[in-house]
């Protein structure tokens, strides 16, 4: 099995949907939005035949802590080399607004995603130096995949 990974930035075509800059500027730091509005505009920018791997929602920090609520999405591309690609929905409710988050492309020759979006999830956790073996959130996304 041939897998490669790799996590230098980039973009994909849908990314440039951005609920944000629709709303009215009420400053230079806010924007009049609607939170689920702006979620339902991203996931309509999803192309179909992505697949969602699964949520987790966490706090980050120690002294004030920050909810995270992410969403995986494993998507088939033909950019290059790599057919595969790991994205994400993020919500920060320190900034309270919904971002794209492109994590990784993958060049495999693995046909089950399955497969394919465990190895390449641990592989981005291990990336982050995230301890996703004994993080319960982390595990149990792997096992529902």
């Amino acid at each position: 099995m041939n897998c490669t990974v790799s996590f230098e930035k980039f973009i994909l075509p849908f990314g440039t949907v951005n609920p944000e800059l629709s709303g009215d500027v009420l400053d230079d730091f806010e924007y009049d939005l609607d939170i689920e509005e702006s979620k339902y505009q991203m996931e309509n920018a999803i192309p179909k035949e992505a697949i969602h791997l699964g949520s987790i929602e966490t706090e980050i920090g120690e002294v004030q802590t920050t909810l995270v609520y992410e969403e995986y999405y494993l998507l088939s591309i033909s950019e290059g080399n790599f057919n595969w690609a790991i994205f994400r929905l993020s919500w920060d409710d320190n900034w309270e607004k919904w971002q794209w988050c492109f994590d990784a492309r993958i060049e495999s020759d693995i046909e089950d995603y399955q497969t394919l979006s465990k190895l390449v999830l641990t592989k981005l956790w291990d990336h982050w130096e995230v301890d996703w073996e004994s993080d319960v959130l982390y595990s149990d996304l792997l096992q529902a995949i």
